[in-house]
């Protein structure tokens, strides 16, 4: 039996698109050597108010447990890691760079969030950013090897460059990249594997990064250092 990788992430669009990335035929050797699964969360799980520093490990390993005991015969032994991808949504930005504007949504810009509530969004980017850093020093999870991923802002963002996409924006590009995934075996390298995007640093430095200043407002990810460990050589 193949060994289990096991992504927490955020949503069914989140799902999708990483399962088309695996599914490309870079990834066919990772394929014959793992199985994936995954488990959604119904949004940011790191953004929840109902959860804190204190409760976020034990949140996630509870839907690990549950996630196990709801499939046919698979024990924690048969998972061979979990991996969580997160949005930061400028989590990190000094609340100098929280800005008021007359907006129903925050607008992500490359240095700065604008939004209608100011304190809302400060409250939310400490409370966000602690559980991240929680998280952070946490090398298991349920006993199963974990490690933590980050895009920023989204998806979206770093798929094409679209931060503020909106809901039906966010199923638009979902199709698009599915279609681009499954039919341009070069498509990666526009987006994760890009020079614009992907992190040239090591796992922990990549943090470090984002955490200064308004990084994490970038279009920037860390998943890189997953996808080149597992791809095929060229």
């Amino acid at each position: 039996m193949k060994k289990i990788i096991l992504f927490f992430v955020e949503g069914y669009h989140d799902r999708i698109e990483i399962q088309s990335i695996l599914n490309m035929p870079l990834f066919d050797d990772f394929r014959k050597k793992y199985r994936v699964e995954y488990i959604e969360s119904i949004g940011d799980i790191t953004s929840d108010y109902r959860h804190t520093v204190d409760n976020i490990v034990s949140i996630i390993e509870l839907e690990i447990k549950r996630w196990i005991k709801n499939t046919n015969g698979i024990v924690r032994s048969d998972i061979a890691m979990v991996i969580q991808l997160i949005d930061t949504d400028g989590a990190f930005v000094p609340e100098s760079q929280v800005v008021f504007g007359d907006t129903l949504d925050p607008i992500y810009e490359n240095s700065r969030i604008v939004t209608n509530n100011v304190n809302s969004i400060c409250k939310r980017n400490a409370s966000k950013s602690k559980k991240i850093r929680r998280l952070l020093i946490k090398k298991n999870l349920y006993n199963i090897p974990f490690e933590l991923f980050f895009v920023s802002c989204n998806m979206e963002h770093v798929m094409y460059d679209k931060p503020n996409a909106t809901k039906g924006d966010k199923h638009k590009y979902q199709t698009y990249f599915v279609y681009d995934c499954a039919h341009d075996d070069d498509f990666l390298y526009t987006n994760f594997l890009s020079d614009n995007c992907k992190s040239t640093s090591t796992y922990n430095e990549s943090w470090d990064w984002i955490q200064e200043g308004t990084n994490s407002l970038s279009r920037h990810t860390n998943f890189n250092l997953f996808l080149e460990e597992n791809m095929r050589s060229n």
